[in-house]
Parts: structure tokens; C-alpha cells; sequence
């Protein structure tokens, strides 16, 4: 099993990923080998936050991909994080792991609260389990008849009957 909790790049830690990639029109057109008018496009698109989170995908990327290769093959590994990069980090795994190895998204409340109501959704965390191979993953775990285990996996992954 592999646990990374890899900074949310949310700019608060001081760990901070250089993604302002800021171009004129003609700069990029010239670059890109694209006419003005089409770089203008892009830059409006990125200006609107639709680029920022190349940069954390960039420095994840490696990461996960040297994380597959280190699992055995009914290894899992558990990644933990915010909303600022939950749905970019989804489909990073989807694609370094594989769709078909996707086990579970697990969320949880961060902190109990103690402010007004409307910053409950910040303090979810969510954390994705992916495996190495589901196939060997889930025999491996049917192999396994313990309490622990019947908690942590749903019988239904398990393909267990639930009555």
C-alpha cells in the first residue's frame, strides 16, 4: 500500500507552482504559429483559470506514475486531497492507473465545525484508493474473511452477498 498526501495547491503552504504563463497575443501567436486572433482566444481562456492546475498535473504526473510501478499487483494506494485539485487528480489516476482500477472515492469532514454552516463544504476532504490490478486486488480481499476488512470494503465490491 502507498499513502501520498501531495500539497493541494491551494498557495497557502508556501509550496507554490510557478503555472502564470503570461503571453501577449503576438507573443504567442509567434510561439504557437498561430494567427493573433487565435492566441487572443487562448489567453482569454486561460485568464479565466482554465489553465491553472497544468502546472500541480505536471509535477503529479512522475509521482503517481513511479507509485504504479513500486505496487505490487494487489497493491492499492490511497491518495489524499482538497477540492482544488479532487476532479484533476481523478482523472490523472484514471489515467495512469486506469479507469478499471478505480476503487473508491472516500470523503470525510476535515475538522468539526465550529463556524456557520456555509464552510462545511471546504472541510471535506476526499481521498482516492486505486489499485495496482482490481481483478487481483479484490481476489486477494475475498481470500480475507475478517471483521476489519468486511468494514473497510463494501460487500458489494466484494461481490458478498449483503443478507
Amino acid at each position: 500500500m502507498i499513502y501520498i498526501d501531495p500539497p493541494y495547491n491551494t498557495g497557502s503552504d508556501g509550496f507554490v507552482y510557478q503555472d502564470d504563463r503570461k503571453f501577449t497575443p503576438a507573443e504567442l501567436a509567434l510561439l504557437a504559429n498561430i494567427d493573433e486572433d487565435e492566441a487572443a482566444r487562448i489567453l482569454d481562456f486561460t485568464d479565466k483559470g482554465s489553465n491553472s492546475h497544468s502546472a500541480w498535473l505536471t509535477f503529479m504526473y512522475p509521482r503517481l506514475y513511479i507509485a504504479r510501478e513500486l505496487l505490487k499487483d494487489d497493491g492499492v494506494i490511497f491518495i489524499s486531497i482538497d477540492d482544488n485539485e479532487a476532479a484533476q487528480l481523478k482523472l490523472l489516476c484514471d489515467e495512469v492507473f486506469g479507469e478499471g482500477n478505480f476503487v473508491a472515492q472516500l470523503p470525510w469532514r476535515k475538522e468539526q465545525l465550529n463556524q456557520m454552516c456555509l464552510l462545511v463544504f471546504r472541510r471535506i476532504m476526499n481521498g482516492y484508493l486505486y489499485s495496482q490490478n482490481l481483478a487481483n486486488l479484490l481476489q486477494q480481499l475475498k481470500a480475507r474473511n475478517d471483521a476489519i476488512m468486511r468494514l473497510m470494503i463494501s460487500p458489494i465490491v466484494l461481490g458478498v452477498p449483503t443478507t
